[in-house]
């Protein structure tokens, strides 16, 4: 996943505002966040916004039910189903754990004992190699190996039932500002050309690649949300 470095320049206003990230949410800087927040305080502050979200909440629940007026098949499942908290079901093969999708081979280069793809998910996570052009906002090919090395994957493949990647990695050096560790930020050193195979079961997680105009980053995903 890539993050612009727009940015990374709103996260550093956001500090001279706002403080230390860790002491309020996370980039409060879109929208006027910042001077909304200032205003938010006394008995009618944070907790009683949420307090009184989830009360709404309910309340749009219970309407729903006693609405019989909807006729429509499509709209009253629609209705029914809008605060269901089942998870949907991912559609592909699996194989020993990780779940490719037929959309996803590479027909060119796949034969019959060896299979190419371009996404697949592995521990409900969802990774891409660098080619994957579907998603246009988010770059799932940058990734963390259990070894603490940092790699962007270039194929995914599954042979001698064995699922398999060729990672490219990245060198790339902690951050340290007045002699404190930023043990969540690395900059970006080298990126290596000659490719690596490995097992998929060497990856660790998916990581945030910033690109900047001279030099590039890489930071931790602050949670495990992913988009489809």
């Amino acid at each position: 996943m890539e993050i612009n470095v727009h940015l990374l320049l709103h996260a550093v206003d956001s500090v001279r505002k706002s403080g230390p990230l860790w002491t309020n949410y996370t980039y409060p800087h879109e929208g006027n966040i910042h001077f909304l927040k200032m205003l938010v305080n006394g008995p009618k502050g944070v907790d009683f916004q949420i307090v009184k979200k989830s009360i709404n909440i309910n309340s749009l629940k219970t309407e729903f039910d006693e609405n019989i007026k909807i006729t429509n098949r499509n709209v009253k499942t629609f209705c029914e189903n809008l605060f269901s908290t089942t998870e949907e079901s991912l559609t592909g093969t699996m194989c020993n754990g990780v779940l490719y999708n037929q959309a996803d081979c590479v027909s060119s280069k796949s034969t019959l004992n060896k299979k190419y793809y371009n996404k697949c998910v592995y521990k409900k996570i969802i990774y891409t190699t660098m080619f994957y052009k579907k998603s246009i906002k988010w770059d799932d090919s940058y990734i963390q190996l259990k070894s603490g090395e940092f790699a962007r994957i270039q194929e995914i493949f599954f042979s001698d039932n064995k699922n398999l990647l060729t990672v490219k990695l990245i060198d790339a050096e902690q951050i340290n500002i007045n002699g404190i560790n930023m043990t969540y930020l690395w900059k970006v050193k080298v990126q290596r050309t000659n490719a690596v195979p490995m097992s998929l079961e060497n990856v660790l997680r998916k990581i945030i690649y910033i690109k900047g105009e001279n030099v590039d980053f890489i930071t931790l995903q602050p949670s495990n949300y992913n988009v489809n």
